[in-house]
């Protein structure tokens, strides 16, 4: 995506960039369309949903991950100490 994004200044029109030399390489020019608009998003120059959760988010779960492997292991001492 970077090509497209970088290039995207030398065309008239984001579309016309898709349909020159950016989008060559791509047989489907939506695709194209909708991955450069999912990039904006990422880089927060477009309203969306990024594609990458939130690194709160994303820490969250793999503490929550980390506390569920803990409670298995746990779980398993206890039945041994019965």
């Amino acid at each position: 995506m970077w090509l497209v994004r970088e290039h995207v200044g030398d065309y008239e029109t984001e579309w016309a960039g898709h349909q020159g030399d950016l989008g060559a390489a791509v047989h489907d020019r939506g695709a194209l369309r909708k991955w450069v608009h999912q990039a904006e998003v990422d880089a927060g120059e477009a309203a969306g949903v990024p594609m990458e959760p939130p690194r709160e988010l994303r820490d969250l779960r793999r503490k929550n991950r980390e506390l569920e492997s803990t409670n298995v292991i746990l779980g398993g001492v206890d039945c041994l100490a019965a």
